[in-house]
């Protein structure tokens, strides 16, 4: 099927094994093909032909949206290689690039209203353990503030601590320590200004409303999300433009999830840290009180959220 099996010198109108987990090779992608050939022979020589293949199905280098895949062909004996090469192909990000900037770049120039860009990555180890899109992203621009802080777009940064991913995702208050139904693999890539995450699961993104620790679907994957900021963040995202300055939310008294909130809403920007461990304390105190209860909010001792049923 192709020079790692074989004497073939083009992949131009290449057609892999005839069956429902085959598709023609695109001759659009003919130089990233090559160079996954190229890098696989460097690494661990060429492949002699075998009646028995191994055949690997590889999506997450192709666009999202696109209908190819690609099949790789390799002899039992050599497996374990192809995976390890693979592996190693994809840690150096030659593929995902080659694909995965174009695509990001053109999203990200419909982008509207960053009023603050996060400092150049210092945590590259992080990147690796992303997603591709994510990744991608990151790498284009290391996280941002949209609209004046009405979304929070964190970055593969060490510090500031308040826009670390790492520290979302590792550290001793990452989200799924704070919250029931977060995931340890899940990724709170993202924020509104009151505090709501945006999570990716499994490709897809999840909304975690902050008062409530309750979780729903919101986009399919993440460049469907990124569209929609670009097309209407306000309408998509349910939020108007802020006026914090970094490292800030706010903190909605009373909070949404009480009926008392419709009448007379005190928002008070504060230090991100204190909102996210407000709405964490409320939302783990909340989950057991059946709809409709009556509660009591005790105030006295704000650093620690207290909060009185």
């Amino acid at each position: 099927m192709s020079t790692l099996a074989g004497d073939l010198k083009t992949y131009v109108d290449c057609i892999a094994l005839q069956s429902i987990i085959s598709d023609p090779i695109v001759p659009h992608f003919f130089a990233l093909y090559r160079q996954f050939e190229i890098f696989c022979k460097s690494n661990f020589g060429s492949l002699d032909p075998s009646p028995k293949f191994v055949c690997i199905r590889v999506h997450s280098w192709l666009p999202r949206h696109s209908k190819f895949g690609v099949i790789l062909i390799a002899p039992p004996a050599k497996e374990h290689n192809l995976y390890r090469g693979i592996a190693r192909l994809g840690r150096t990000g030659i593929a995902t690039r080659t694909i995965g900037a174009v695509r990001m770049k053109s999203i990200l120039s419909r982008l509207e209203g960053i009023t603050w860009r996060g400092p150049a990555v210092d945590d590259s180890e992080l990147l690796a353990e992303l997603p591709p899109d994510l990744a991608e992203l990151l790498r284009e621009v290391n996280g941002f503030l949209l609209h004046g802080g009405a979304l929070h777009f964190r970055g593969a940064s060490l510090v500031p601590a308040w826009h670390s991913l790492r520290a979302a995702i590792h550290d001793a208050e990452a989200f799924h320590h704070l919250y029931d139904l977060i995931e340890p693999a899940d990724i709170p890539f993202a924020q509104d200004l009151f505090g709501d995450q945006f999570l990716l699961r499994d490709g897809t993104v999840l909304r975690l409303f902050a008062e409530t620790g309750e979780i729903e679907a919101l986009s399919p994957n993440l460049e469907d999300f990124l569209t929609h900021l670009c097309d209407d963040y306000a309408e998509f995202l349910n939020v108007q433009p802020g006026n914090l300055k970094p490292g800030q939310l706010v903190l909605a008294y009373p909070p949404f999830c009480v009926e008392e909130s419709g009448k007379d809403i005190d928002q008070t920007p504060l230090p991100a840290r204190e909102v996210i461990h407000f709405h964490a304390a409320l939302a783990n105190q909340l989950k057991d009180v059946p709809e409709g209860a009556k509660i009591k909010f005790n105030l006295n001792e704000p650093q620690q959220s207290d909060v009185g049923m």
